[in-house]
């Protein structure tokens, strides 16, 4: 059984990959065309990663590999590589929203060792059900053969 933390991580969040229609009007190229069925899609449409939901893979990916170290301690070198890789995209992850939110010290009395625990403090957050929905509404998964759209009968989708 996981705990909350890993099993909210890793069981109900949608795939990180999207279908973009034209993705040169927002700058892009080079995304993925390895089409299940390329029927299904526009000639310019590209498969892309979606930022958010690579780093909250990486967050998972974390939580895990921590279990699995401190239950075993035994990590591969992929797993570390992995990890690695993963360090980086949430610190450009957070480096690139820079929470500016001010944090109350849990006890001001003790100098200079205060400890803060990041609780209880406001914070200015993007919708998130809203972020859901445009990705869900773009989401495609990897077929037998390529990429393709999310079809009603599809397992739900994971981030692992």
């Amino acid at each position: 059984m996981c705990e909350a933390i890993t099993c909210a991580l890793t069981h109900s969040l949608p795939a990180t990959m999207v279908a973009i229609q034209d993705p040169k009007r927002f700058g892009l190229s080079g995304g993925g065309k390895d089409w299940e069925s390329p029927e299904e899609f526009d000639e310019s449409t590209e498969a892309y990663t979606v930022s958010i939901m690579h780093q909250l893979h990486c967050l998972a990916d974390f939580k895990n590999h921590f279990l699995t170290f401190r239950n075993t301690s035994i990590l591969s070198e992929g797993d570390f590589a992995h990890l690695s890789h993963c360090v980086e995209i949430v610190r450009r992850g957070v480096m690139c929203k820079a929470d500016l939110a001010l944090e109350t010290p849990d006890d001001p009395s003790i100098w200079p060792r205060q400890h803060v625990s990041g609780w209880g403090n406001l914070h200015v957050c993007r919708d998130w059900d809203s972020v859901m929905k445009a990705i869900k509404e773009h989401a495609i998964t990897r077929g037998t053969t390529g990429w393709r759209r999310i079809r009603e009968d599809d397992p739900p989708l994971i981030v692992a």
